[in-house]
């Protein structure tokens, strides 16, 4: 095929994805949770008689046969239980209509599926922001938590050991914290490897999901690519 990049732009990167048969069943899970965003705070210039809209919250529910695991959790219900410093930006700055924890839409049936909070063996925060890291207490001890790089130091100790965490202490205790590093010396992933221009964790080790190291957002920013 003829090159039909235009003149003093970049040609996107090859790929690069290993070839594999396996996939993974990516399932969006919708707890009616709303969050107002204000243009004030994302949009210029200013538009006038634009009060912002109510975003929804989603989590994913990504399986690879009998294993489980979320990516984002979604906004806990109880968000005044959150650290006093997430408590008070949100006062300040949005307004919450809140849904149904995404661990008791497992629990209770909601989601359809049959499949529990037990049964998730990692939840994965794509960043460590309230809309996504949700209520973890709510799982067993046995789901990991997996986290991006550099997202151990800037999160942990939490609340209340330490008052201007964003996270709460209860969020990591009791459970492994994964933070993935990306590095040839992680002994998670014995090859690191880039797909395009990102480095990836295959995370089931068959080629099915992966977890990209996304930085700029927020401290150790994941996306996940099915």
């Amino acid at each position: 095929m003829q090159d039909q990049t235009k003149p003093g732009t970049l040609a996107p990167p090859e790929l690069r994805i290993l070839a594999s048969s396996s996939t993974v069943e990516v399932r969006v899970i919708d707890t009616n949770t709303l969050i107002h965003l204000n243009p004030k705070l994302f949009l210029q210039p200013h538009i006038a008689n634009f009060t912002g809209v109510y975003a929804p919250d989603y989590c994913f529910l990504v399986s690879n046969g009998e294993r489980h695991v979320l990516f984002d959790l979604g906004v806990r219900p109880d968000w005044h239980n959150y650290a006093p410093r997430v408590v008070s930006s949100i006062d300040a700055t949005t307004t919450i209509t809140v849904g149904t924890d995404v661990s008791s839409m497992l629990d209770f049936g909601k989601s359809g599926l049959g499949i529990r909070s037990k049964d998730i063996e990692a939840a994965i925060w794509s960043h460590n922001h309230f809309d996504h890291i949700g209520d973890m207490s709510r799982f067993p001890g046995t789901t990991r938590l997996v986290v991006g790089p550099g997202v151990r130091v800037a999160s942990w100790p939490g609340y209340p050991s330490n008052p201007d965490s964003l996270v709460l202490d209860a969020d990591a205790e009791g459970r492994v914290v994964q933070e993935l590093s990306f590095q040839s010396h992680d002994p998670q992933q014995a090859t690191p490897f880039r797909i395009g221009r990102f480095d990836a964790f295959d995370y089931f080790g068959d080629g099915s999901f992966y977890l990209l190291n996304a930085p700029g957002y927020a401290v150790g920013h994941l996306c996940g690519l099915a």
